[in-house]
């Protein structure tokens, strides 16, 4: 998950910090249960760029349903759109397309797991790109961030009848995805652009790119007879928006660091819901991945 490092701290007032922790745990709890809609929305065999078009088309209409009633405006010019283009590929187009894949083959949990890496590789691509610098802390997160990853990746890490093991790179593929996403936001955001405007224009950027693959599909309309599949294509996309809507909010009244921390209940909800919505069963091993994993997050997150 990416991590603002802007922002006011977390306010004193008692009743404020716990609307501030419900917040939170509201976000971590909503972005947590769209990995198990997730997998049950491709359970059906719909193809993995078709759900991913629905989806983003319905976080399309959402955002600009709400754009609308804050009387925003959609701002379009050189900068913007190439700024768009690459927001949407990045943080729309290919995480969302590759998490369906990742969803149809992989248990809920190691998926959850994986692209909880974010952070590592986030700070992986702001110190090439020479926007942040290692400190001891933070390269001891990095080292167990990536013992964790290996602990699942290496052969015998996780025997969890996956079938096929290759697709494990897919969730670290939408991890490195986000991160590079926002590295770039944090770099070249054009000054005019708000929260919403930029999840107004990359979304509806991301639509366009995936429109092309979609409608030369014989099977792209999915809702002829929908069922809780399709509903759940639909179910994932808000819980998404909203989690980021507010994950904005919260970012605003509480401050970057006291949000981050919403990394570590999306990961342990997922692992949870994916062990109460499939009955997941997972070894030792990515059991101990899931501490270490959380351990490094810890250290690599912002401290100011």
């Amino acid at each position: 998950m990416r991590q603002p490092n802007q922002g006011p701290q977390v306010r004193t007032g008692s009743a404020t910090r716990t609307t501030f922790w419900f917040v939170l745990l509201g976000i971590g709890l909503a972005w947590g249960l769209a990995a198990p809609v997730g997998k049950h929305a491709v359970s059906s065999g719909h193809h993995a760029l078709v759900v991913a078009f629905w989806n983003v088309a319905t976080a399309a209409v959402a955002v600009t349903v709400i754009a609308g009633l804050s009387n925003r405006k959609l701002i379009l010019n050189r900068e913007t759109t190439q700024f768009f283009l690459i927001c949407g590929l990045l943080g729309r187009a290919i995480p969302i397309t590759l998490a369906y894949v990742a969803f149809d083959a992989l248990p809920v949990g190691i998926v959850v797991i994986l692209i909880s890496t974010t952070p590592l590789l986030t700070l992986l691509a702001a110190v090439l790109a020479k926007i942040d610098v290692l400190n001891v802390r933070k390269l001891a997160g990095l080292l167990l961030g990536l013992s964790a990853i290996a602990t699942i990746l290496l052969p015998g890490g996780d025997p969890n009848s996956i079938s096929k093991p290759m697709l494990l790179i897919v969730p670290l593929i939408i991890a490195l995805s986000y991160a590079l996403e926002g590295t770039f936001i944090k770099t070249l955001k054009p000054a005019a652009l708000d929260p919403l405007g930029m999840v107004l224009g990359s979304t509806w950027a991301a639509l366009l790119m995936l429109l092309p693959f979609v409608v030369s599909r014989a099977d792209w309309f999915i809702f002829a007879s929908p069922t809780t599949v399709e509903l759940a294509v639909v179910g994932g996309a808000v819980l998404h928006l909203v989690g980021y809507l507010a994950f904005v909010w919260l970012i605003g009244q509480a401050g970057p660091v006291f949000t981050s921390q919403v990394g570590y209940i999306v990961t342990v909800s997922g692992v949870v819901f994916g062990i109460a919505f499939f009955g997941e069963t997972h070894p030792a091993t990515v059991w101990l991945a899931l501490i270490v994993l959380i351990a490094g997050l810890a250290l690599v997150k912002p401290t100011t």
